[in-house]
């Protein structure tokens, strides 16, 4: 076997890229004050009047405004993320996590609680 010749794929000597593979996928958040920013971008998203408008019997414009209620999942989709499972992991940012938490059950609640939303929707939201 002295005539043995390497597969035409093998690495190269000196050759470091599988060091690319284990370092995985670059975090889309780099520090928790950039994660906080974000959510908080969805909480404003959520917080800002839907309007719905329509005329009554008499001839009068009635407006109505509405309430997104806030989810994680629809804090996934407004960031473009699949979860934030990675996050919670991370010393660093699981204190911004349970904050993002704390708000979410927060609005949810108090909008329940004052009748601005369906008192249903705090479990469906969470």
């Amino acid at each position: 076997m002295a005539n043995h010749n390497p597969p035409v794929n093998a690495f190269q000597k000196g050759n470091q890229f599988y060091k690319a593979a284990i370092s995985g996928r670059k975090k889309i958040f780099d520090t928790p004050e950039d994660l906080w920013k974000a959510a908080c971008t969805y909480f404003e998203h959520c917080t800002d009047d839907l309007v719905e408008v329509w005329k009554s019997k008499h001839g009068k414009l009635v407006v109505d405004y509405k309430m997104r209620p806030m989810s994680w999942r629809g804090l996934y989709l407004y960031l473009g993320v699949g979860d934030l499972k990675y996050y919670k992991t991370l010393e660093d940012f699981s204190e911004i996590v349970s904050r993002i938490t704390a708000v979410i059950y927060v609005h949810n609640f108090s909008c329940a609680a004052t009748g601005i939303l369906d008192g249903r929707m705090i479990s469906a939201t969470l």
